[in-house]
């Protein structure tokens, strides 16, 4: 995860408490949490779609394996709202300490998102 952050912004602090860092450790289950969910709504998925292929192909898609898959496990749940709760915080704690390059590299990442995300939604092309 820190990795992360410094991909998104650059080296945030050179020393061991940085409030990226304190995020990372806070939130460790959290990532754990994450990858069980995606990997148990992967399972679930596919599951279905090989239940489906051995159907009738008119019976249509089997909807209900795939969104049985959005259940979430209480304790993710929270976890999650947790990690929304201290993301938020951290942003702003991030942007208070932030240099003019790196506030310059956060704001060409965002916009590359967004313009992916244009993109992907049809409402724009990908510039050749």
């Amino acid at each position: 995860m820190l990795e992360r952050f410094r991909d998104f912004a650059g080296d945030l602090c050179a020393g061991p408490g940085g409030p990226h860092r304190r995020f990372a450790l806070d939130h460790e289950r959290h990532v754990v949490l994450r990858l069980e969910e995606r990997q148990r709504w992967q399972r679930d998925c596919r599951r279905g779609a090989q239940d489906s292929t051995s159907r009738k192909s008119s019976d249509g898609p089997r909807r209900d394996v795939y969104q049985a898959g959005l259940r979430r496990s209480e304790e993710f749940i929270r976890e999650d709202k947790r990690w929304d709760e201290d993301l938020g915080q951290l942003i702003v704690d991030l942007d208070r300490s932030l240099s003019p390059k790196q506030r310059a590299q956060v704001v060409r990442r965002l916009s590359d998102y967004a313009e992916d995300f244009a993109v992907l939604a049809g409402k724009r092309r990908r510039p050749a």
